[in-house]
């Protein structure tokens, strides 16, 4: 579920920005709310224990999409919910799991977890600095994860992971970090 609102919202967002489709936000808008209406964004098999997993790291990349597509058409109720959601459901488990000690958020397992888990949130929270409902503290921590995702690549370029994990850290990592660019 998880990835076919990612995949919904970021189509959703090339369609409004790329391709100039009128329909594109209001679309987005529904999506999100449909999306605020989950009552949780984590796998049931990983969620529970982790806090922010895989699956919520996808409904995060999702909202940012969407919500840089459709925060002009939404109202400030709408802004509210959909927000209540990503705070619930997203920043506050992905705090909640840095501040526990989860190993994929502090540093004890450099994975592609960790910029998965940490480039999704910074690109939500950068979505939400157009709204100026960021959580300053929690973008600073996002990006200081995916930093280090990035130093933890060998000299030689190779990842302690296999290659094919590679496109899977890097995705969100230079995804958040170019987005951080053109925010500031």
């Amino acid at each position: 579920i998880a990835g076919q609102y990612q995949a919904t919202l970021e189509t959703l967002m090339a369609a409004g920005h790329l391709a100039g489709d009128p329909q594109a936000p209001a679309k987005a808008r529904e999506v999100l709310l449909q999306q605020a209406a989950l009552s949780g964004w984590t796998d049931p098999h990983y969620g529970p224990e982790m806090g922010h997993d895989l699956a919520s790291s996808h409904h995060c990349r999702g909202f940012a999409a969407g919500l840089d597509v459709a925060r002009l058409v939404c109202s400030p109720e709408d802004l509210d919910a959909i927000c209540r959601s990503y705070i619930a459901f997203g920043r506050t488990p992905y705090l909640d799991a840095a501040f526990r000690g989860n190993p994929y958020l502090v540093g004890t397992r450099n994975t592609n977890w960790l910029a998965h888990l940490s480039g999704s949130i910074l690109l939500a929270e950068l979505a939400l600095a157009r709204t100026g409902r960021e959580d300053r503290a929690t973008l600073a921590l996002a990006k200081a994860n995916v930093l280090r995702y990035l130093d933890s690549i060998n000299p030689d370029g190779s990842l302690p992971e296999m290659g094919d994990y590679f496109h899977y850290g890097m995705e969100p990592s230079l995804l958040g970090l170019h987005a951080w660019h053109l925010q500031y």
